[in-house]
């Protein structure tokens, strides 16, 4: 990875670029840096570029092919395009898609900066798919510190799960 970097020395400006204007050209720009370096660390970091930069437009559908193109070299950056992955799966509106995404980002990824947003997302999409006392599992090991979107995840999965009366104690947290 620290190869890619090197490399991608250049990507640096066209990706400042695309990440501050989203503008067609910028993301022509990105794009066809990622296809040119295609079989190696770079060519998968201009694509997180470009799917970073179309979450951030909230253009979903579109961040969801350059991300699953960037698995194949992500690397030490797996964890970034796993999350960023499975986030464009869930604005999607594709909950098994985040399911299959973030199974094993637990195990795979457990000290990732995006480990416990990871988690959110995958038990909101759990809560999709009814399986409640699967999100209510992952939810309470990593409950600690408490962070208001963890306890609304956690919540909500209690109240599906029958537990209306801890879902409820839950949701009082946050206020």
């Amino acid at each position: 990875m620290a190869h890619a970097f090197v490399v991608s020395s250049d990507l640096k400006p066209m990706a400042r670029q695309l990440l501050e204007n989203r503008t067609p050209a910028a993301y022509a720009g990105v794009q066809a840096y990622a296809r040119k370096h295609s079989r190696d660390d770079a060519g998968a970091l201009a694509l997180l570029v470009v799917g970073y930069a179309h979450i951030s437009d909230r253009e979903y559908a579109s961040a969801i092919a350059p991300l699953v193109r960037a698995q194949r070299h992500a690397g030490d950056l797996g964890d970034y395009v796993g999350y960023f992955l499975a986030s464009a799966y869930g604005g999607a509106g594709d909950s098994k898609h985040v399911i299959a995404t973030l199974a094993n980002f637990e195990k795979d990824y457990p000290d990732s900066l995006f480990a416990r947003d990871a988690y959110v997302v995958y038990a909101n999409a759990l809560l999709v798919e009814n399986q409640a006392d699967k999100a209510i599992a992952l939810l309470e090991r990593y409950r600690q510190p408490v962070h208001a979107d963890f306890e609304l995840a956690l919540g909500r999965a209690y109240i599906a799960s029958g537990n209306t009366t801890k879902g409820a104690d839950t949701l009082r947290r946050i206020y």
